[in-house]
Formats: structure tokens, C-alpha cells, sequence
């Protein structure tokens, strides 16, 4: 008579065998493209943002010339307020165009 308590077996050990391996294969065929694949799209990234960087550090500095006529640009809006300023104080002593008040120097 057979032992009762044993669980009854529903496939051959060389099935079982045959299943974790193919298993196995296809797991690590899975995980090698997908570790190819996730490596040369990081690459891609990395390149990218490193020509980013590089792009605007060239790019993003102002060159002599350009430096000068900005400076330039700063002096002339600087003068011409200033002139603006000084029109209007010889034309009228007031900044604003407010009346003025007789003041009362009683002390």
C-alpha cells in the first residue's frame, strides 16, 4: 500500500526541470536587452545633458564687444534720467507738480 500521507506528485521531475530552466533562460535573456537597452538610453541622457551644459556655458557668457555695449547702454539710460531729472528741477523746483504752501515761521 502506498503512504497515505505523502502529497501526490502531478508532473515528472524532468518537466520541472525542463519549466525553471526555460525559466531561467528566459529571465536572463529578459534582463540582458533590457540592461543593454536602459544603458544606451542612459547614455543618450547623459550625453545630451552634458552637450546641454556645455552648449550653454558657450554660449551664455557675453563677449567683449557685447559686454562693452551693454555697459554702454546702462551709462546712456543713467545720463538720460539724470537729464530728465535735472530739466525738471530748473523748471520747476518741485519734483512733483504739487502747490506749494506759504510756511509759517512763527516760533
Amino acid at each position: 500500500m502506498a503512504n497515505m500521507n505523502s502529497s501526490p506528485i502531478l508532473c515528472e521531475p524532468g518537466i520541472k526541470y525542463f519549466l525553471k530552466s526555460s525559466l531561467n533562460e528566459s529571465h536572463k535573456f529578459k534582463e540582458k536587452y533590457i540592461n543593454f537597452f536602459y544603458n544606451i538610453s542612459m547614455l543618450l541622457v547623459f550625453i545630451a545633458l552634458l552637450s546641454a551644459i556645455l552648449y550653454y556655458r558657450y554660449k551664455g557668457r557675453l563677449s567683449p564687444n557685447e559686454i562693452a555695449l551693454k555697459n554702454r547702454r546702462k551709462k546712456e539710460y543713467i545720463v538720460s534720467k539724470l537729464q530728465q531729472l535735472a530739466a525738471i528741477k530748473t523748471s520747476n523746483n518741485m519734483l512733483t507738480d504739487l502747490p506749494t504752501l506759504p510756511t509759517l515761521n512763527t516760533f
